[in-house]
């Protein structure tokens, strides 16, 4: 970089600081209020989910039938993050530059476009996982896995097949309401799957075990989608359309494919390798991640949903100034309230999982082996939620490209982490490198949106 051209990024990351600080504390307002609630109807729906693991602890502990549940859900889970979960880091910013150029009709034409694309893809991506199941006997097997395990995995497997195609349908449509400014009914839906599974697990466990946790999850993602497919159409947004140019949603759909392979990737080799540990070790991963999902939830959907949104805004009014300083800005708020929550749960971790699951089948001893993955696995929110909101800031931009980048590098991180610590530590070794993969990709995130927005602001510079 030559001198000048280090003077100008210099100058252009201190104006960034300070002229538009007031501009930003009076957009960031509005955003934090809109987390807040969002946070609030996550949590509930989270603290639901919680109640749903302590009764799924109770009837069924931490045996192989639950490894075999875990294992089968593994796979629909995965695909339908990656298909449809993706799809508002390359379809917002997409839907903010059409409505600026032909309006909300052009708009709202181009999500009922890319709806029915991603539809296509989720039923090749289900019968894919069908087969798969049916061919494999589970992909996900180890030599470890107890006979039960085993026998239920490819029944399991494919009976989840409906329930890929429905939660992807749902965070498709959940994104484009954020979108319109529609955060809650997408917050408060999901909610109606832990509502459901309790009620089918409380009153069917008994007769059809580990099928009655199958029978909740489906019938909740089936009234979760019928909730927001008519809040889609009161929004005015098409389920479905066609004839709109996808061109610029493909560029930035493909490489945050490819960031969501990688990244969901790594949870499926963390319970892949669990499965040569000593049985019940991917239940005490599973249970050891509840609390700590609860967390990544509430920040992937309460901050990273409207400001998404936000930053998309800005971005399409090259407000770059205005961008950085509420990135930082929003940065250390975010670490500021994150870091001593983790602190203070990761301390408390063995009464809470005592109080949380210790009953019925689930012993001392489980509590001791899951109250340890889960202190450390607490230890990844403050990076998981920074993570959160630099990637927001490239999809913003639409160079989606380096969220694959990074997700490459988290992966090589993750794979050498479990190889050097699952010996020593067990399963908590696998924890621990979950949470240092999270800061490894909070920091290149940073770095990366900083450069990117450093870079714009000096070539703005330069047009003016």
């Amino acid at each position: 970089m030559s001198p000048n051209a280090g003077a100008a990024v210099g100058a252009a990351d201190a104006a960034a600081m300070t002229a538009p600080a007031t501009a930003s504390r009076r957009t960031l307002s509005p955003l934090w209020s809109a987390a807040l609630a969002i946070g609030i109807l996550t949590t509930m729906g989270k603290v639901l989910g919680l109640a749903k693991e302590m009764l799924i602890a109770e009837r069924f502990g931490a045996g192989a039938s639950i490894d075999a549940v875990l294992l089968a859900l593994a796979l629909p889970t995965f695909f339908a993050h990656v298909v449809a979960g993706v799809l508002p880091m390359a379809l917002t910013p997409a839907y903010f530059r059409a409505r600026g150029r032909e309006g909300v009709a052009g708009a709202r034409h181009l999500a009922g476009t890319a709806l029915v694309a991603t539809y296509k893809l989720l039923a090749l991506v289900a019968l894919a996982v069908a087969i798969l199941s049916a061919w494999g006997g589970g992909v996900l097997s180890g030599s470890s896995l107890a006979p039960e395990t085993r026998a239920l995995l490819p029944s399991l497997s494919l009976a989840f097949v409906p329930f890929t195609l429905l939660q992807g349908a749902s965070a498709a449509w959940t994104g484009l309401l954020a979108a319109e400014n529609r955060y809650f009914v997408g917050a408060a839906a999901p909610a109606l799957l832990p509502v459901v599974l309790v009620a089918t697990v409380w009153f069917g466990a008994d007769a059809i075990g580990v099928w009655s946790i199958v029978t909740g999850l489906v019938t909740g993602s089936i009234l979760q989608a019928l909730v927001l497919a008519r809040a889609m159409r009161q929004s005015g947004i098409p389920l479905a359309g066609r004839g709109a140019n996808l061109t610029e949603v493909s560029a930035q759909y493909l490489p945050a494919i490819g960031c969501a392979i990688l990244s969901s990737g790594s949870g499926l080799v963390d319970q892949a390798m669990a499965a040569w540990l000593p049985p019940g070790s991917v239940a005490a991963l599973g249970y050891g991640s509840k609390l700590v999902s609860v967390g990544m939830a509430v920040g992937i959907i309460a901050i990273g949903t409207p400001i998404l949104s936000v930053f998309s805004e800005l971005a399409e009014r090259t407000a770059w100034r205005e961008l950085m300083a509420m990135m930082r800005q929003a940065g250390l708020v975010v670490l500021s309230v994150s870091l001593p929550l983790a602190l203070i749960l990761a301390v408390a971790s063995t009464p809470i999982v005592r109080l949380a699951f210790e009953r019925g089948a689930f012993t001392a001893a489980d509590t001791a082996v899951v109250a340890n993955v889960q202190a450390v696995y607490l230890l990844q929110l403050p990076a998981h939620f920074l993570a959160v909101l630099y990637a927001r800031v490239i999809a913003a931009m639409r160079v989606t490209r380096y969220l694959t980048i990074g997700a490459a590098i988290s992966v090589l991180v993750n794979l050498a982490g479990n190889l050097a610590l699952m010996g020593p530590l067990g399963v908590t070794g696998l924890a621990l490198s979950t949470t240092l993969v999270h800061v490894v990709s909070a920091a290149f995130l940073y770095l990366t949106a900083t450069r990117l927005l450093q870079q714009r602001l000096v070539s703005a510079g330069a047009a003016s």
